[in-house]
């Protein structure tokens, strides 16, 4: 079993079921140091993607599953395939998460190194990403964070 951080529309989990298919586990979590971003880099349904990058002091809010070897092999053909990420530069690392029970976990993360281009996301992803965070059991305030950092990207 390999824990896996969503912070974007995996987040969601019809979505995910749909890509994966059954998962053995999931909690909400949050990485600390760290940013949500919306970018041009990661094109997604007609709009940015989400991304996380380094940031003192901050958090991205999100969701762990745990899944199957098998199951991450799938997703770094899709996280990693240059179709989805541009700039073709797309990595898989281990991070540190915080768990809803204040523990921690060792997690398997996608990102973007050193992102250049910017762009807010459209309706859709922006919905998929909310009513992930849903999924998870976040709050209308942790929905309304994510919105804002969505509504401060450039748009086309």
């Amino acid at each position: 079993m390999i824990w896996y951080f969503a912070y974007g529309s995996n987040l969601n989990h019809a979505r995910f079921k749909e890509r994966l298919g059954e998962w053995s586990n999931h909690r909400s979590a949050y990485l600390e140091d760290y940013e949500l971003r919306f970018s041009g880099e990661v094109e997604s349904e007609g709009g940015g993607g989400a991304i996380v990058q380094p940031a003192a002091g901050k958090r991205v809010l999100g969701g762990a599953y745990a899944i199957s070897h098998d199951q991450i092999a799938l997703l770094d053909e899709v996280e990693l395939e240059s179709a989805m990420n541009a700039a073709g530069r797309g990595i898989r690392s281990t991070v540190r998460l915080r768990t809803d029970d204040g523990g921690y976990l060792r997690a398997q993360l996608y990102e973007v190194p050193a992102p250049k281009v910017y762009r807010a996301p459209s309706a859709s992803y922006l919905g998929l990403v909310t009513s992930g965070l849903r999924d998870f059991g976040y709050d209308d305030e942790a929905i309304a964070t994510v919105e804002a950092i969505a509504a401060e990207e450039p748009a086309d």
